[in-house]
């Protein structure tokens, strides 16, 4: 209930979406509140794009996770200059399997940025055909 009380009831075909076993529902009636009301004016835009695409009933409407990865909220993590609070850098991100990537080849240039690809073993870069 509570996501209902962001996004807002949803329709009879979201429902169905979500579960097609579900004939019989009763939700109360509840319009969307704008993303911009929700987190207000100091949240980065990048950040309420993403979290759209994220919250949303329908799944085969809803970003996959590595288009998720993908999207520009995530950019700070690819840039090579980013540091953990403690100065430290970022724990390897980027070390995905041939697996993990079926399906998501034209995403290859995001998820695994040129910038990092030199911490990746020469095998892991062959099998990722990425040499």
């Amino acid at each position: 209930v509570e996501v209902i009380k962001i996004v807002g009831t949803p329709t009879k075909a979201e429902i169905y979406a979500m579960n097609r076993d579900c004939t019989d529902f009763s939700f109360p009636s509840i319009q969307p509140h704008p993303w911009s009301q929700v987190f207000g004016a100091k949240a980065p835009a990048d950040a309420v794009s993403l979290i759209s695409k994220l919250l949303v009933y329908d799944p085969t409407k809803r970003i996959k996770p590595l288009e998720a990865c993908c999207h520009s909220f995530f950019d700070c993590l690819r840039d090579p200059r980013t540091r953990l609070p403690d100065g430290s850098p970022l724990p390897p991100l980027f070390n995905f399997s041939r697996e993990e990537l079926r399906g998501y080849e034209n995403y290859k240039e995001l998820l695994i940025p040129p910038s990092v690809r030199h911490l990746l073993t020469p095998e892991n870069l062959k099998e990722l055909e990425l040499i």
